[in-house]
């Protein structure tokens, strides 16, 4: 059972042992990330968690010690679906590596918006896990073997990514087009295949 099901990748979080404390801790952070992506980081409060949940915002404490807590798991589900995610896309088959690797980076900073700027920016609460980083970062790197040239390809699916959502690129220049030459310029750039 996923602790976080969400759209950045399918069953990241599959094979955790699932008792009754991790069943409900589960069932909060399901419901702070629905919380989060309906109402944005300002309606992520424990009492509103608490109320969707149908419980008293003391109750919260008893599986979450608060807020940060909380943030901090949905800022590691994030990371671990996204490195699953971005790697499934760039191991698929035949040429167009960068492509589907930026596509898939692109549909999951778009699907979840507020999660990814959670994850992605990093202005609260504690860093992901080293390993969640390093799972992306290879992520890149089946792209990209150079760690420069994947360095840069993250950097530049990054800064895309937060110029469509601030809606910040000029509007006469096509996102898509943007999306497109971005892949392009890294296509062909050997990966460890």
């Amino acid at each position: 059972m996923n602790a976080v099901a969400g759209t950045f990748g399918p069953g990241a979080n599959e094979g955790r042992r699932v008792g009754p404390s991790n069943a409900r801790k589960g069932e909060v952070i399901r419901a702070a990330r629905r919380l989060l992506q309906e109402e944005g980081p300002r309606g992520l409060t424990m009492r509103r968690l608490a109320r969707r949940l149908g419980i008293k915002a003391p109750s919260l404490y008893k599986h979450l010690p608060g807020r940060p807590a909380i943030e901090a798991e949905l800022r590691e589900a994030a990371w671990v679906e996204l490195a699953l995610l971005l790697r499934t896309a760039a191991s698929g088959p035949g040429p167009g590596a960068a492509s589907r690797l930026l596509g898939a980076y692109r549909r999951a900073a778009r699907a979840e918006p507020h999660l990814y700027r959670l994850a992605m920016t990093g202005l609260s609460g504690p860093a992901p896990t080293s390993d969640a980083v390093a799972r992306v970062a290879g992520a890149f790197r089946l792209v990209a073997e150079d760690p420069v040239q994947s360095g840069a390809l993250w950097g530049l699916a990054h800064g895309l990514a937060m110029l469509e959502l601030d809606g910040r690129l000029p509007a006469g220049a096509g996102t898509d087009l943007a999306w497109e030459r971005a892949a392009s310029s890294f296509e062909g750039i050997s990966g460890p295949h």
